[in-house]
């Protein structure tokens, strides 16, 4: 069986090489992340990383693998590109880890990953097609739609995933427009306890509207980003909705403001969004999905994050993070109908040679979860000391080597082995991209 596996990944590459239109023009990208860790009491638990950052606190592995060609090109100017794109986690528990096996274990901080592996992308992408717009181009496939991700805690801002199809960079005034439409079905919850119900799964058209590249003042360029969900639901999905069997799937709206700052080798970024709907409890919970798993008729939510990278002097050069984030009218089916959290992190990295840093990250983050006149509170913080194998002087630069070692502290929750309210972790980490 296991060679059959091995010769079937043999098969895949070898007709992925073959079906390119020129061997020499298959551009391979990707991205890998994984390591060995483990903590003074049994294995390595992670606590909430997308509050105090990924760094030293991760403890699953990663991968996407990107194949890219040109399969069409022509003297007229017309050309189409073709990419493909597979993602997959590892609970790096063992070696032999398949696709689909559950290896997490009783007491795992994190929900089973079940090793899955995934097509996130197949799309195609024409570009000199519109004689009037000569710098737009037009795609169609499954796609995951230019997202914006907050590194250091891990979580998108922006995510649009989802087979559709778009029109980019078309020049309008002095930004660029970007339109698109893309399918993300959402799962609306069972509302009632009955055996006889289940969770049913709404159509869901979002409408992604952007305009970036719009200069504001000196270099400093912004971004305004409108995603808007339009729920498609059958007779028998509204009639489930109106008698309390589902909560209702609500047509919601995330609205973002971007804007960029360049510094002398390293950059400001404000980020400035509002949701309602399925996307206010998005807010607050780290997600970028339509959510039904409450009722959001009346749900708001905000958030306001600011993170960027910076030289402090010539050999130290740090990171940072802040993000803010607060919504309400969530409903009864999270467990509070009102949250608020702000998060921290910095990390500065001193800077050896080119090839060698040492860092040091610290991070603290407060949550507040309203039901009622009941608030429960929530904190906790994180310090990371590392020594980095790089290939460069950035904190975004890869491939990296980390050896690091972390302590983990809850201040009003007991989320490690043993019902333990702190952990001391050590571990050697990898990322790549390319």
């Amino acid at each position: 069986m296991l060679l059959k596996k091995k010769q079937l990944f043999k098969y895949i590459s070898l007709a992925l090489v073959l079906c390119s239109g020129s061997v020499y023009a298959l551009e391979f990208h990707g991205y890998a992340r994984g390591g060995v860790f483990t903590s003074t009491n049994g294995e390595m638990k992670s606590y909430r990383l997308n509050n105090l950052g990924r760094f030293g606190n991760e403890v699953d592995g990663y991968y996407d693998m990107a194949f890219q060609d040109q399969i069409f090109s022509d003297d007229s100017g017309r050309r189409f590109d073709i990419r493909v794109d597979a993602e997959g986690n590892m609970d790096l528990r063992n070696n032999w880890e398949s696709v689909g096996d559950d290896t997490s274990s009783d007491d795992d901080s994190l929900s089973s990953t079940n090793n899955p592996l995934a097509v996130t992308q197949f799309f195609v992408e024409g570009y000199g097609y519109i004689p009037s717009l000569p710098d737009a181009s037009i795609w169609v496939g499954k796609r995951s739609y230019k997202s914006r991700e907050l590194q250091m805690f891990d979580y998108k801002l922006i995510g649009v995933f989802g087979p559709g199809a778009g029109i980019d960079h078309i020049k309008v005034g002095p930004g660029n427009l970007s339109l698109a439409w893309i399918r993300n079905d959402s799962t609306a919850d069972v509302k009632v306890s009955d055996a006889d119900a289940s969770n049913t799964l709404n159509n869901n058209n979002i409408l992604d509207f952007r305009y970036a590249d719009i200069p504001l003042f000196n270099d400093v360029k912004g971004e305004v980003l409108v995603n808007y969900s339009l729920i498609n639901d059958t007779e028998a999905q509204k009639y489930n909705e109106a008698n309390g069997t589902n909560y209702k799937a609500e047509n919601s709206l995330q609205s973002s403001f971007i804007m960029t700052v360049p510094l002398d080798k390293g950059f400001n970024e404000t980020v400035i969004q509002y949701g309602d709907g399925g996307q206010a409890s998005n807010m607050v919970n780290h997600g970028y999905y339509l959510q039904a798993n409450s009722d959001f008729a009346d749900a708001k939510g905000y958030r306001i994050v600011n993170y960027g990278e910076e030289y402090l002097t010539d050999n130290i050069i740090a990171n940072h993070a802040i993000a803010y984030a607060y919504a309400d009218e969530l409903g009864d089916g999270l467990g509070y109908e009102k949250a608020q959290e702000l998060s921290v992190a910095f990390r500065p990295e001193y800077i050896w040679n080119h090839y060698s840093k040492s860092a040091v990250e610290l991070s603290w983050f407060g949550r507040e979860e309203t039901s009622g006149s009941t608030t429960d509170e929530y904190s906790g913080y994180k310090v990371t000391v590392a020594q980095v194998i790089s290939v460069g002087e950035s904190q975004f630069v890869r491939p990296e080597i980390r050896i690091y070692s972390t302590y983990l502290k809850a201040n009003d929750e007991t989320p490690f082995a043993d019902d333990k309210d702190s952990q001391l972790s050590f571990g050697v980490q990898m990322e790549a991209w390319w």
